[in-house]
């Protein structure tokens, strides 16, 4: 284009912005008046909206700061360490630094409550320990539990700190390495605290910190407590926190090749690591080692919580590699021999366990590995000619063994039934039948939990069994009714009012007929029903976690169908804390039969915990309503606890709102 057409180009432009910004304001004008020629009311900006969610933000930090604070002059030592990580773990995102710095308040504290309680033990028991050593109690692992799934560094740190202290008070402690190695190969005290760390994470669901606070282990290489772990990895697909989908199964492949390929790079690797080893391809609920004695030892894994989909023994994969690699080398000898002494038997015995239960991997494998399948049966029948014909026999017996659990047994309660008739006297008999209440009433074989209840001859403990089954009912409506299109509420509510229920469970199941009532739109059907709950919840004992229950989940269910008619019962919620004295707002556990009174051993055995009786859960619900109106109710609590659940309970819920 040449110069004569830009400046035409130009000058179009010109003229064309001109005109445009002549009738803007008009236009502005005319949008404003609407059709009536009213001005219209100007609606928020969404620069007032970011400034109010900017406050909220700002309000919500600097209560989690102020809280956390307050919690350092707490007499509780053990509150005063979990107020203070609660609060760290909830500003993290935002001020990792104060965070950081309440969670090294928060160790502090739990320390010192460790010591206050080992003291305490030693004052009521009257044996003191001469070792400086503290017994590490939940109050430590808490924090831990919160710190690593920040910080792995910052866990770490406090791992050591611990490990540190039992290495001061054993002067027997050489570094961090286990002094005796048993066939199952136990951890270290760092490594046996850092599993129970992944363990904690792992249960709560943080599948993938869970792995990377177990993921060092690897370096003390194949022990029974790692490979266990790995078994109990799960198989729901998680989001990894710095991005991208995993499936929690290819995690514990990913670990498992590590592992293998860091024994497979061991002088000392014996055969007891490729038993060990091999079982997560063929027995992946039993664990096989064999002791010093040279006689089979098992860990069962219980079913249920390991992977339902064992991996198929593909030797050419990225995974398997490694244990074949070391089964060759370890089993046949080749390459670098172990150094370690070793105990003849032992090894012996091993050696042919171990072949005997690979060769038939081997004997499918490709051709890169199905090449040895001759010299491993030359091995086995070499192995088998030392050892004595009886003993022989019952260990070839153990080769294709894949569980210790009998799996044609249908019915879950056969083993109790079994001690039923051998069981010598009335109150052997009640145990036994308690036993299996609770074991029934677990799998909702409501049934057979009714049965065993009603032969219990002992009439408190009938009572208290009877009363336990149907406050689990109770509990089960929500997962029964889970499905939005279920709205039968008068069975529900029905079947609430002719149990035998305590009026904290009656009130329970009633909120929750109350919600189902929601689904058919009965809106006077919601209020009666909730009005019933009330008046069950009113019966409770005064001054009971049973009352202070009732009232968490009937404003649970009034949130979810009349938020107005929430805050009503969230106030009688409130008033009922207060005038519990020794109510500390973290009580999931209630007695299903509070008003029977047979033993306290028992009646914890009849107990019912469900996260529906939280404080700060049902505090977080109302915040998301209404923030200002919730934290009102929360600087309502007397007790300075119960308070700072609700204050830290609040500002989370506020900081994750959108």
């Amino acid at each position: 284009m040449n110069s004569q057409h830009r400046t035409k180009g130009f000058a179009s432009v010109f003229i064309s912005l001109t005109f445009a910004c002549t009738l803007a304001p008009s236009h502005a004008f005319a949008q404003q008046r609407g059709r009536s020629g009213q001005p219209r009311t100007s609606t928020p900006s969404a620069r007032q909206t970011d400034e109010k969610a900017a406050a909220r933000r700002a309000q919500a930090i600097n209560l989690l700061i102020e809280t956390a604070n307050q919690a350092r002059t707490f007499n509780d030592m053990a509150y005063r360490a979990r107020i203070q990580a609660l609060a760290a773990d909830a500003l993290w995102p935002f001020d990792e630094t104060r965070a950081r710095q309440i969670f090294r308040r928060a160790w502090d504290a739990a320390a010192a409550a460790d010591r206050a309680e080992q003291r305490t033990a030693e004052e009521e028991t009257g044996v003191f320990s001469n070792s400086d050593e503290v017994s590490v109690t939940a109050e430590r692992d808490e924090v831990l539990s919160k710190a690593a799934a920040r910080d792995e560094k910052l866990a770490e740190t406090f791992m050591r700190e611990m490990i540190e202290e039992k290495d001061r008070a054993s002067e027997s402690a050489k570094g961090n390495k286990s002094t005796r190695r048993t066939p199952w190969r136990e951890l270290s005290p760092l490594g046996a605290r850092r599993l129970a760390l992944a363990y904690e994470l792992l249960n709560k669901g943080d599948d993938i910190w869970a792995v990377r606070v177990a993921e060092p282990l690897i370096n003390e290489g194949v022990t029974g407590e790692l490979v266990e772990f790995i078994f109990r990895l799960s198989l729901p697909i998680v989001l990894d926190p710095d991005g991208g989908s995993y499936s929690v199964s290819s995690f514990a492949s990913t670990l498992y090749q590590k592992l293998a390929a860091k024994a497979a790079a061991d002088p000392h690797a014996d055969a007891n690591d490729v038993l060990l080893l091999s079982s997560f391809i063929i027995s992946p609920d039993l664990l096989m080692v064999v002791d010093e004695r040279g006689s089979l030892q098992f860990r069962s894994i219980p079913s249920g919580t390991i992977r339902t989909n064992p991996p198929e023994p593909d030797s050419e994969s990225f995974t398997y590699k490694p244990f074949y690699d070391l089964a060759v080398r370890v089993l046949l000898q080749r390459g670098t021999v172990s150094q370690r002494p070793l105990n003849p038997v032992q090894d012996r015995i091993a050696r042919y366990v171990a072949t005997g239960r690979v060769l038939p991997l081997f004997e499918q494998a490709g051709p890169r590995y199905a090449q040895f399948v001759p010299v491993m049966r030359s091995q086995l029948a070499k192995l088998s000619s030392e050892i004595e014909a009886s003993r022989r026999d019952a260990l070839n017996a153990q080769f294709e063994l894949t569980s210790l659990s009998r799996r044609n047994l249908s019915d879950l309660l056969a083993p109790q039934l079994e001690q039923l008739t051998r069981a010598g006297d009335k109150q052997e008999r009640d145990r036994i039948s308690l036993a299996i209440v609770r074991r029934a009433a677990h799998e909702r074989l409501w049934d057979r939990a009714q049965r065993a209840a009603y032969s219990i001859e002992d009439g408190d403990m009938r009572r208290a069994a009877l009363s336990f089954i149907v406050v689990n009912q109770i509990a089960d409506i929500q997962r029964a009714y889970k499905d939005d299109r279920e709205d039968d509420f008068e069975s529900v509510a029905r079947f609430v009012r002719r149990s035998d229920a305590p009026p904290f469970a009656s009130a329970w199941g009633l909120a929750q007929a109350a919600v189902v009532a929601k689904r058919k739109g009965s809106r006077a059907e919601v209020s009666a029903l909730l009005s019933e709950a009330e008046s069950y919840a009113a019966r409770a004992d005064k001054d009971s976690r049973q009352r202070i229950a009732a009232y968490i989940v009937i404003t649970d269910a009034a949130a979810r169908v009349d938020t107005e008619r929430a805050w009503d019962i969230f106030a009688e919620l409130v008033r009922a804390v207060n005038s519990t004295a020794d109510y500390m707002g973290d009580e999931t556990t209630l007695q299903t039969s509070a008003d029977i009174t047979f033993g306290s051993e028992l009646q914890d055995e009849l107990s019912i915990e469900s996260a529906a009786f939280r404080l700060d859960r049902i505090f977080a619900t109302m915040a998301r309503i209404d923030f200002d109106k919730s934290l009102t109710q929360a600087q309502a609590l007397t007790g300075e606890i119960p308070r700072a659940y609700a204050r830290i309970a609040a500002a989370r819920a506020a900081l994750e709102k959108k």
